[in-house]
C-alpha cells in the first residue's frame, strides 16, 4: 500500500467514528458508486485497448 492510500485510510479512521448513522451511509454509498465508476472506466478501456486513447468516449 502506498504512503498515500495509508494516509486517505488514516484520514477516514479519524473521522468515521463521529459520523452519524446517516453520514456513515452516505459516505459508503459515496465510496461505493466512485468504486462502480472505476471498474466501469477499466472495463470500457480494457474493451477498447486496439484503439487509439482518444478515440474512446467514456
Amino acid at each position: 500500500m502506498s504512503k498515500k492510500e495509508k494516509q486517505i485510510l488514516e484520514t477516514f479512521g479519524k473521522i468515521i467514528p463521529d459520523l452519524t448513522g446517516v453520514e456513515k451511509e452516505k459516505l459508503l454509498s459515496y465510496g461505493e458508486g466512485y468504486a462502480d465508476g472505476i471498474r466501469s472506466r477499466r472495463n470500457i478501456m480494457n474493451n477498447h485497448k486496439d484503439k487509439e486513447p482518444d478515440k474512446v468516449l467514456v
